[in-house]
């Protein structure tokens, strides 16, 4: 039995739907590593000028790592959620065939 017209344009705003929260993720992730990265180079020169402390070099690491995970976190659980939605739509175009 075929698809209809009013399905598959659903199936397709359902993968439209995805690789826009998908993109979204990835910008976050993308800000969350340049962020890590900036703070990261600035406790190295810190350090290596002695502009900053050891406690307050730990302090930016452990604010870096942060930030990297609160970035991470929501991109891999969107990731996983997308992923699932789109083999679900396979399945269901398959099953219709």
């Amino acid at each position: 039995m075929p698809i209809s017209a009013a399905k598959k344009q659903l199936i397709y705003l359902e993968l439209e739907r995805a690789h826009f929260n998908a993109s979204n993720a990835v910008a976050v992730f993308n800000r969350a590593t340049i962020m890590y990265f900036i703070l990261l180079v600035f406790a190295i020169f810190g350090i290596a000028n002695r502009y900053i402390t050891k406690p307050m070099l730990n302090a930016l690491i452990t604010l870096g790592m942060l930030i990297l995970l609160t970035g991470a976190i929501p991109y891999f659980k969107n990731i996983s959620q997308e992923t699932k939605t789109i083999n679900k739509l396979i399945k269901t175009v398959k099953s219709k065939k």
